[in-house]
């Protein structure tokens, strides 16, 4: 077995962790040094486990085709099968900011997030409206609103803004694949003229959103980081599909030289 060096362990362990929707186990230094296979297999699986495969949507190419949706588009219209609790979500009112976020009942990080979206819904009260979409069943997500979460309360009393049903995917399709997003908790802010603003998580929406509302935004330059991202998404694609190739046939010295040659070009 080939040894690796420290820096090619921790570049190694470093791409691996960042390329999950959840946060993958990264081996400790000294057990990838003692053995290097195995840690490598291991993160490559935790990488690799979907929360729940059955509800992810399969990812979309972006090799040799712009992107369908980006900072500087056209909301594309919603597509509701129902509301299940809050204000009605039928077409983007000009002058009114919108925050559309897609979610689902077993992802974590989505239930993590949603609290703060009720906590920005009563801030911004009737300026902003908040609309969670799931691509799940009536059933699952009315259960889901009767359970107990932070506090004692359940999630419909947790919850201050429109949770609405995707109408047959439409509006997955025409926004997060449109994106290319394959992670949830996802928001798209769409401005007062009905223009995607800025795409991103919604733990990071505070800063953009009030500039929305204030009128101060870059759009631009959102929709200029929004497509170099995109870029640079490819490019760890296409590097991760490297490596996995290399550790599934078991020839672990071409993934440690993957890593290498990105640590010699300063890409990691």
């Amino acid at each position: 077995m080939q040894k690796l060096s420290l820096s090619t362990c921790l570049g190694l362990a470093l791409l691996f962790a960042g390329c999950s929707e959840q946060p993958a186990p990264v081996a400790s230094e000294a057990d990838i040094l003692a053995d290097p296979g195995t840690a490598v297999t291991e993160m490559a699986a935790a990488v690799a486990a979907p929360a729940d495969p059955a509800e992810l949507q399969q990812p979309v190419s972006t090799e040799g085709q712009s992107v369908a949706l980006a900072p500087g588009n056209a909301a594309p219209p919603l597509s509701l099968a129902s509301i299940v609790q809050g204000a009605p979500a039928e077409e983007f009112q000009a002058g009114k900011v919108y925050v559309v976020e897609f979610w689902a009942t077993w992802c974590g990080p989505c239930l993590q997030s949603m609290p703060h979206i009720s906590a920005l819904q009563n801030e911004y009260a009737d300026k902003v409206q908040f609309i969670g979409i799931t691509r799940e069943q009536p059933d699952k997500v009315n259960g889901f609103m009767k359970k107990t979460g932070a506090g004692g309360r359940t999630w419909s009393e947790i919850l201050t803004y429109t949770i609405a049903l995707d109408q047959n995917d439409a509006t997955n399709n025409a926004y997060m694949r449109a994106a290319e997003q394959n992670g949830i908790p996802c928001a798209f802010i769409v401005g007062k003229s009905g223009t995607v603003e800025w795409i991103g998580h919604p733990m990071r929406i505070d800063q953009p959103l009030q500039q929305v509302v204030d009128g101060t935004w870059d759009v631009t330059a959102s929709r200029r980081s929004f497509l170099d991202q995109k870029e640079a998404d490819i490019a760890r694609q296409q590097i991760n599909t490297r490596i996995s190739q290399a550790i599934q046939s078991g020839d672990y010295a071409a993934a440690v030289q993957v890593v290498d040659e990105l640590l010699t070009h300063n890409t990691l």
